[in-house]
């Protein structure tokens, strides 16, 4: 009962996160709400990986949170890292395609973003 409250605890506290960095986009701080994104990426990670074998439906639900939360972090090669991760494990098959397309996306956009100019 305590680890289904933390899994709770932890979505809900991703959820607020990421509410609050979509709130700071519109005002134009992006640096800011990408730091937020990344916080709720790992509560969301966590709260996954702490989701019982039992509960698939929940915890692919959580992985694929995640992975939509790092997205929005525009740290790609981490997004492709995570889902990765995740594909690698039991997942269920509706999620594994879900989470392939948000591996790809990331893929995608990590070869047409510029290199850093030095």
């Amino acid at each position: 009962m305590a680890k289904e409250r933390t899994i709770k605890v932890l979505h809900e506290q991703a959820m607020e996160l990421a509410a609050e960095a979509q709130d700071l986009i519109r005002h134009g701080h992006l640096a800011e709400a990408a730091e937020m994104f990344e916080d709720a990426a790992r509560l969301e990670e966590e709260a996954a990986d702490l989701t019982p074998d039992g509960s698939p439906r929940t915890r692919d639900i959580l992985r694929r949170s995640a992975i939509s939360l790092w997205s929005y972090t525009e740290q790609h090669q981490k997004t492709i890292d995570v889902a990765e991760r995740y594909l690698a494990q039991d997942i269920l098959p509706g999620f594994a395609c879900e989470i392939r397309e948000l591996r790809n996306h990331a893929l995608h956009r990590l070869h047409e973003t510029p290199e850093p100019e030095e």
